[in-house]
């Protein structure tokens, strides 16, 4: 089960991944936004925004990985590790997801 965290915590979070994308500047187009305990990856604006991915909190600094559907919602992939693991292993095993579109 999903560990709730507060707006507080999820904003520390939000700023840790933020700090990952522009330490990397070919990410330079992807955003982060938030639903519930999950953090989304987009691109583009309000109108014409585009998911890459979601990280969702599982527990104490472990999170897993989401890939948007065509048809909607989200596919699961079975990995979960810490943001930076995450998105370390988003951009070398799974850089078409991340590419703009």
């Amino acid at each position: 089960m999903a560990r709730r965290l507060n707006e507080w915590q999820m904003s520390l979070e939000v700023e840790e991944l933020e700090d990952l994308l522009e330490a990397r500047p070919h990410l330079a187009h992807l955003r982060v936004r938030t639903w519930g305990d999950s953090m989304i990856l987009y691109s583009g604006d309000k109108r014409d925004r585009q998911n890459h991915g979601r990280l969702t909190c599982l527990g104490r600094d472990v999170w897993g990985l989401s890939f948007p559907k065509h048809a909607g919602g989200w596919e699961r992939i079975p990995m979960a590790g810490t943001i930076r693991e995450m998105l370390d292993m988003l951009d070398e095993n799974f850089g078409a997801y991340l590419e703009p579109f």
